[in-house]
């Protein structure tokens, strides 16, 4: 595989992880408007590129794990916080 066929597959991987959309993803990674959907969908059926996009979802994960733990514990201990956001089981 030609090396930038592999630099185009592994910035569409990062793009989808970000953008969740296989047609804006392939024309990040440098694919003609008209190729950008059936590329896209193409790249979505290579065992290797589906696993460089779950790498890059995972590394996502990892990243903003921590951050929205926090958002949500300062929810829950926010003064304004309803009861249906502290104990949502409640709620129904």
């Amino acid at each position: 595989m030609p090396r930038a066929d592999i630099e185009k597959r592994t910035e569409f991987a990062l793009a989808y992880a970000e953008l969740g959309n296989a047609t804006q993803a392939a024309l990040r990674a440098g694919v003609p408007r008209s190729s950008a959907h059936s590329m896209g969908y193409r790249w979505l059926r290579d065992d290797r590129v589906v696993a460089m996009i779950r790498d890059a979802i995972d590394e996502r994960l990892k990243a903003l794990g921590p951050l929205a733990l926090r958002v949500i514990e300062d929810i829950l201990r926010s003064e304004s916080a309803s009861p249906q956001s502290i104990h949502p089981a409640r709620a129904a």
